[in-house]
């Protein structure tokens, strides 16, 4: 039981990260921040996500430990975590996000440099990080990265899969990450991107 609730725990601490070096300032901007798919949208993607209330965060991006200011300056971002109760590969816990920047030019630097944030995101955590990029599709859209991506620390290992894509000056992302070290498949992520992308407006 206790192993259980550290791995719940470590996966509380990973998701949130998600936002891929990013933090979220005060929410006076929030209503100019970019949206996101209904709690239903995500459900739909992950039937055990169904009647959790995600812990919603929008306002003004700032720079995490490892983002240059000058990247996210004017930049505006949202973000959903979904905490599974216990997360695993079938059942992981989710975190949508979407950051619009000032320009295009902007979100293409961010998202070229994605896997190296969330990396030194991880490393400024304490924990051992290594992740393996692979190509997508996903019509409308001008780039995309994805990750699978394993995280250790104290002898547990998590597996996550985070799949960004670019429309313009928006950057969506969707994380779901496990409770073990085998990673959730990449489907629902995918699928669930795609409604992110078009929710980001």
């Amino acid at each position: 039981m206790q192993m259980r609730r550290l791995r719940q725990a470590l996966v509380a601490v990973i998701v949130p990260a998600a936002l891929v070096g990013l933090t979220v300032g005060p929410a006076e901007a929030a209503a100019k921040a970019p949206k996101l798919p209904t709690p239903a949208k995500v459900a739909a993607a992950y039937p055990h996500l169904a009647g959790v209330t995600p812990v919603v965060v929008s306002g003004a991006a700032k720079p995490g430990n490892c983002t240059p200011a000058a990247l996210v300056k004017g930049a505006k971002s949202s973000a959903a975590v979904y905490s599974a109760s216990a997360p695993a590969a079938a059942t992981p816990s989710v975190t949508v996000a979407a950051i619009r920047f000032k320009s295009a030019t902007k979100a293409k630097a961010y998202l070229k440099k994605a896997a190296a944030f969330i990396a030194c995101e991880s490393q400024a955590l304490g924990f051992t990080f290594s992740s393996t990029a692979f190509k997508f599709k996903l019509k409308g859209t001008d780039q995309r990265v994805g990750l699978t991506t394993t995280q250790s620390i104290s002898g547990i290992s998590i597996a996550g899969q985070t799949l960004l894509a670019r429309k313009g000056e928006k950057v969506v992302s969707v994380t779901a990450v496990s409770g073990n070290a085998t990673a959730p498949a990449v489907e629902p992520a995918q699928g669930l991107l795609k409604v992110a992308v078009k929710a980001a407006r």
